[in-house]
């Protein structure tokens, strides 16, 4: 279905204030909750606004479509807990609910304004690269001047996430945005947009959690690499700009030259970190004991429920959460996001999230085959990966507020480029974009 050409939904400056906005909502919160302890949820507010001005917009039929089956599920998580007597906070699954619509809504809304020629695509990434100077800025110049917020109170190792509270949803920001900052720096071979790559690789590694630090180190190994065997070819060399080669091999060097010490401080510092912390096994210390949330649920359903609510419509964020946090206080919510949604909602929920992830995946990898735009594809594929990698065993991604509009943001770049697969696509019968 065509957009109703009769309604004015968008202009270019929309989308520059919503992804502007994005990363100032979370400071807002960090500033009123955490440093003058002034508690109005006005970042509740603007998230909200946000997201039903993002709603309303949305015109495709199968969207739409999508989008109230979506909702449907997630309301039966409102009903379903409480007709069980399971602990059930309405506030705590709102919020959960309205940051998953988010995500996808996100997707689809800015996939419509592309495919509209709302705006364009160069626009559009320089949008997104725009809004990272806050994330990038806020978290090194609060370890320069020793502001902020830093990432561990508790543990021999550092970091410093700046004004953001939850430093492994701004580590997963920076992922996702990472290489669609090197996508802009190749179309632009612009010097400031190189510093700006700079600075969120920088920002990432200072807030030194374990998937910042390898999650970007293969961000830019996998972008040199693409680099140099999709152009370094003898027949294509003379499409690149001289000037980017020298950059990207000084950029190549001083990586391998920095890294070496860098990353020895990095291994010395985790395996003081290990023996501190006393994890039972390697696999635990890599996902920070969020293995121990599946157990724990595990053993809730098995001890005490009389049937899996997970084939329901889940345990609701309220219950879920408890148990996690009786078995261990620092624990507050389900951290592996797939997981968190099985738990939360049920697998129904599941299968309808994953068949919009999965459609996107799929469609971008058809479209690469077919040679046009392979390097935005690439990098968009990328992005995507880095941020359901993230979502599956660092979590803060599929329902967490600028996580999930950052993801949504390059879902509907990768929707865009990939919409000439759309005639071949099975899932896109259902969630298509026509």
């Amino acid at each position: 279905m065509k957009l109703n050409k009769n309604i004015n939904i968008n202009n270019k400056y929309s989308i520059m204030i919503i992804l502007m906005l994005t990363p100032i909502i979370d400071i807002i919160y960090t500033v009123n909750y955490h440093i003058i302890n002034f508690k109005v949820p006005i970042h509740l507010v603007l998230r909200m606004i946000i997201l039903l001005y993002i709603l309303f917009n949305i015109r495709y039929k199968n969207h739409i479509k999508y989008l109230l089956i979506l909702s449907m599920i997630l309301v039966c998580g409102f009903i379903y807990p409480k007709i069980m007597g399971y602990p059930f906070s309405f506030i705590d699954n709102l919020s959960y609910s309205m940051k998953i619509v988010n995500m996808i809504a996100s997707g689809m809304y800015f996939f419509e304004v592309l495919k509209n020629k709302v705006v364009d695509e160069d626009y559009f990434i320089k949008c997104i690269n725009l809004s990272t100077i806050i994330i990038g800025a806020s978290i090194v110049f609060s370890n320069i001047f020793n502001i902020g917020l830093k990432t561990y109170l508790d543990k021999p190792i550092s970091g410093y996430k700046g004004f953001f509270v939850i430093h492994n949803s701004i580590t997963a920001v920076l992922l996702i945005v990472i290489p669609i900052n090197f996508l802009y720096f190749l179309k632009k071979k612009n010097k400031y947009i190189f510093i700006l790559l700079l600075l969120n690789i920088v920002a990432v590694m200072q807030i030194g959690t374990k998937s910042g630090m390898i999650g970007a180190a293969f961000e830019i190994i996998v972008s040199l690499m693409y680099f140099i065997f999709y152009y370094g070819v003898p027949y294509n060399i003379k499409n690149l700009n001289k000037r980017v080669i020298k950059i990207l091999l000084i950029i190549l060097i001083l990586f391998f030259i920095a890294s070496v010490s860098f990353v020895n401080n990095f291994i010395n510092k985790q395996k003081e970190n290990f023996k501190h912390t006393g994890y039972s096994n390697f696999i635990s210390y890599i996902l920070s004991n969020r293995d121990l949330q599946i157990k724990y649920i595990n053993e809730e359903i098995k001890n005490n429920l009389n049937h899996n609510p997970k084939y329901f419509f889940g345990m609701g964020v309220k219950y879920a959460n408890k148990v996690v946090n009786e078995g261990k206080k620092e624990f507050e919510i389900i951290e592996m996001d797939f997981e968190g949604i099985k738990i939360y909602s049920g697998y129904l929920a599941f299968i309808v999230i994953s068949i919009f992830l999965l459609d996107t995946i799929i469609n971008i990898l058809i479209s690469i085959k077919k040679g046009k735009k392979i390097t935005n594809k690439v990098f968009v594929l990328l992005a995507i990966f880095m941020g359901l990698v993230h979502a599956a065993f660092g979590g803060h991604v599929l329902y967490e507020g600028i996580t999930g509009t950052y993801l949504g943001a390059v879902i509907g770049l990768s929707r865009f480029y990939s919409d000439d697969a759309s005639k071949i696509k099975i899932l896109s019968k259902f969630i298509g974009s026509n």
